[in-house]
């Protein structure tokens, strides 16, 4: 079939087929787009039952129009064959995502209530399915579920109507494990008997609502992973549907909200007047229990609770008794009676992404409290990281950036094993919190807790919180451990609360007043309790954060002072020194910032962040070789984590080591393939090394994934470097309409409008902005190389030759040997008019390994390739 033409459709594919028929994906050439074919099987064609109920399958779907019902375009005939052109929908049955995964129950009740107001549009329009079943329901790539299959429905009136008509029994052959039961002519079943309501069992007269107890057997699936009445054949689970009721779902899933478990019965009610009157009602239900789980609120009916202590002991009964029986058993074993006593096991490599707790809502305290304590839990599991070899954590601030909210997006973006999810919500003087810990390939909840507890209770916020985590985490922690967790910390109730919505707070630090609240919340807390080391450090980055957004030079001296304070009250914090230190860094002084880091990594020797910015001061000092050996040092502790060979690339890259550089950033889209950073750097390298086209896609690649400054920038660079101009000012007014504040994106921008036809005026304001940018950073910073040059380069387009010589000077002293520095330098001698000099840095550069292609597009550079010394500079 594939290539033939069937009217004004193309058969592209084979999709699947059954005993009613073949479907094939088409494409219709005259409205030009993709659809599914479904012909009537030859054997069927001859017999009149299955034909008619083919038509009904057309007619009853084309008289629905929603979007979880499929769309079905057109029906016809060739070659004696009916065919009904339907949607196609990219995407899994039910049944095939269900025999993979267990499903999470946000997902569950998502599905559900979207199965619901389909079935709600076929009942207003009189049409009940009969055949809901999981193979039924296709889910589409973007989780939209749609309703297949209405070969077996009814036309019956309205759910509002009253009166009924009386079933039409058909003929159906045997379909295997659906039960459908033996061909015996007329009488048989009309469904999938494991999926029939009980009047439809027994071929009593049915309505809208037995499509209800279909939907509730499904939920009841999809909630535990059994069917609710399946005893093996057709006999038996018929007679437990009209006459058993089901497993409860609690004895499957212990921690099943008691909410969804009601409805879940409901819908199973045998009495089809015990039901919902009607699917609006359902779907509205399925999405209360879903709005109630993510704002973290009671989940169960109100009923006499025992006392704490007995909650408490039988809790750690059975969990001793869990963990007694794990121990022993080998572990093919014990993984088998993990799974039996509902105890999934933790992965053994834990790569950990906390997600944004649900349930803060749209005040903003409760909004910084939630978000806070991600940040703080984050943190100390990060701390954890050198007692336990497996384990790593993905920085908060990671999180948020990418925007991930799901473990499927956690494990796509950063390969993470476990994802922990929760909510959290104050009412009155209580905290409820609930931390979920979801393994991100089966997606499956692995561990829960729920704790309830007063404001005041900080012993139990502050580190049982944490404490619980690591237990459900399967870590031990030894005696030093335990110290370093609860260090720098607080016995005040609202020092703490306070605390935590100022990291929230913090986690905002590039909005102007939301760094402020942090700053203001933070003193509040220092005030509280003057011996709060934790606040302390934390308001000493909000006080940094500050400087880099205003470049406030006082700024720099109360960020300091800040992290002296939480030294002088707990030097074991290695975090504190990890701020010190780029504050030191940051403020010119590499080797006060070194000694910091070094500190750092003495209290915590996996300290990412201090590996990190050890680098970058050894970078900076000129100790290239230590440079490297820290970051292969990272890399040995967090094989697995992407950031490491990020990290590393970049390095390669800055010293022309571009063929390491690369396998270093393919390492980081193999780890993590929807992650910008990889994308962004081999394209910036892509470039260096001339391979433009490739560098294009990866950036374009970048940007469709995540519109950033960085990524629309470097692709501006390329656009520039091939000579489109006006291609590239347009890209570059992209950026800054994503990031205005950056001194380097407005050079850039005035460098393209030089040189776009048309567009020369706006340079001279774009090179003002960056240059007036630029100084002002250099005030706090003026031993940043990248600055000076960059800054060299205004002070040269505008005219000022005596500051640009000073600038490049000063550039080429900091970074001396630097190839990069040594081409930028050339290029701003060049504009002042120094040949010689311009010709003598040029041949520095490219010995030091720059490329000489980019020195070939630079086009202020032109006249000096016509220079008759260029040939003897260029030569290698």
């Amino acid at each position: 079939m594939n290539g033939k033409q069937i009217a004004h459709y193309q058969i592209l594919q084979k999709l699947g087929g059954g005993g009613m028929g073949e479907v094939y994906r088409a494409r219709d050439t005259r409205l030009r787009r993709e659809v599914a074919i479904k012909f009537l099987g030859e054997k069927s064609t001859s017999d009149p039952e299955r034909l008619a109920r083919f038509l009904l399958e057309a007619r009853s779907a084309s008289a629905l129009n929603h979007p979880n019902i499929i769309t079905v375009h057109d029906i016809g005939e060739a070659d004696g064959k009916p065919y009904i052109v339907m949607e196609l929908v990219q995407g899994q049955t039910l049944r095939e995502i269900m025999s993979k995964q267990s499903l999470p129950l946000r997902r569950t009740l998502d599905l559900g209530a979207q199965i619901a107001d389909g079935l709600a549009k076929a009942h207003a329009a009189g049409i009940v399915h009969r055949d809901l079943k999981p193979e039924n329901i296709m889910i589409s790539g973007d989780r939209l579920a749609k309703i297949l299959d209405f070969g077996l429905a009814k036309f019956s009136p309205p759910p509002l109507d009253t009166e009924a008509e009386t079933v039409v029994k058909e003929d159906l052959s045997t379909t295997g494990d659906d039960l459908s039961g033996p061909k015996t002519g007329p009488g048989a079943l009309v469904g999938t008997v494991k999926y029939m309501s009980p009047e439809q069992a027994r071929g009593d007269t049915i309505d809208h609502r037995s499509d209800q107890f279909s939907l509730g057997s499904l939920l009841y699936e999809m909630t535990t992973g059994r069917n609710a009445f399946d005893r093996g054949n057709w006999i038996e689970t018929t007679r437990a549907i009209c006459n058993e009721p089901p497993v409860r779902v609690r004895e499957w899933v212990p921690d099943c909200p008691e909410l969804l478990v009601n409805t879940i019965n409901r819908c199973l009610a045998k009495d089809p007047a015990d039901r919902y009157p009607s699917c609006e009602e359902l779907a509205r239900d399925l999405r209360a229990v879903a709005d109630r789980l993510e704002a973290g609120g009671p989940m169960v009916s109100a009923k006499p609770a025992l006392g704490s202590r007995v909650r408490r002991f039988l809790a750690v009964g059975a969990a001793l008794a869990a963990v007694i029986l794990l121990a022993i058993l080998s572990p093919p074993v014990r993984h088998r009676v993990a799974d039996w006593l509902s105890l999934r096991a933790v992965p053994e490599e834990k790569h950990i992404a906390v997600l944004s707790f649900a349930g803060a809502g749209d005040d903003p305290a409760s909004r910084a409290f939630s978000e806070g304590l991600v940040e703080v839990l984050t943190s100390k599991l990060t701390e954890l990281e050198q007692f336990h070899g497996s384990l790593w954590v993905v920085p908060a601030s990671e999180v948020r950036q990418a925007d991930i909210a799901s473990a499927a997006a956690a494990r796509r973006v950063f390969g993470v094993t476990i994802v922990i999810t929760g909510s959290v919500l104050r009412v009155n003087d209580r905290i409820r919190l609930t931390a979920n810990l979801v393994d991100a390939l089966s997606l499956r909840q692995l561990r829960a807790i729920a704790l309830d507890a007063p404001v005041t209770d900080v012993s139990l916020l502050q580190d049982g919180v944490v404490d619980q985590i690591v237990q459900m985490l399967a870590l031990e922690l030894d005696p030093h451990a335990r110290r370093l967790m609860e260090a720098g910390g607080t016995t005040e109730a609202g020092a703490f609360e306070l605390y935590v919505k100022g990291r929230g707070y913090l986690q905002h630090y590039e909005d102007k007043e939301s760094l402020d609240m942090a700053i203001k919340v933070l003193q509040q807390a220092t005030s509280l309790d003057p011996r709060y080391a934790l606040a302390y450090a934390a308001l000493g980055e909000a006080f940094w954060r500050r400087y880099e957004l205003e470049k406030s030079p006082e700024s720099v001296g109360m960020a300091q002072r800040s992290c002296r304070r939480a030294v002088e009250l707990n030097d074991l914090l290695a975090p504190v020194y990890v701020t010190l230190g780029v504050v030191h860094a940051g403020t010119g002084h590499p080797e006060d910032a070194r000694k910091d880091f070094d500190r750092a990594l003495e209290l915590d020797p996996a300290n990412a962040d201090a590996m990190r910015e050890l680098a970058y001061a050894y970078e900076t000092l000129g100790k290239n070789r230590e440079a490297e050996a820290t970051y292969l040092k990272a890399i040995r502790w967090r094989p697995s984590y992407w950031a490491g060979y990020n990290q590393l690339g970049v390095f390669y890259l800055i010293q022309a080591r571009y063929s390491e550089a690369e396998a270093q950033f393919r390492k980081v889209i193999e780890l993590a393939p929807v992650n910008v950073r990889g994308y962004n750097n081999l394209g910036g390298l892509y470039h260096l090394m001339g391979r433009n086209e490739e560098a294009e896609a990866m950036l374009k690649r970048s940007l469709s994934i995540m519109p950033t400054a960085d990524a629309a920038s470097s692709l501006a660079t390329v656009q520039f470097f091939r000579g489109r101009y006006a291609e590239a000012a347009r890209t570059l007014e992209r950026a800054v309409e994503i990031d205005d504040g950056d001194y380097r994106v407005w050079r850039n921008l005035g460098a393209a409008y030089r040189l776009a036809p048309g567009q020369g005026e706006k340079a001279p304001a774009a090179y003002r902005r960056a240059a007036e940018m630029a100084e002002a950073e250099l005030k706090v910073n003026p031993s940043d190389p990248g600055l000076l040059i960059r800054l060299a380069d205004c002070h040269a387009v505008l005219g000022d030759a005596v500051a640009a010589r000073a600038r490049a000077a000063e550039a080429l002293e900091l970074a001396r040997g630097d190839a990069d520095m040594m081409f930028r330098a050339a290029t701003v001698y060049e504009m002042l008019g120094d040949r010689a000099k311009a010709l003598d840095l040029l041949g520095k550069a490219l010995h030091a390994g720059y490329s000489l292609e980019e020195v070939e597009h630079e086009p202020d550079l032109a006249r000096l390739r016509a220079d008759p010394r260029f040939a003897t500079v260029r030569e290698p």
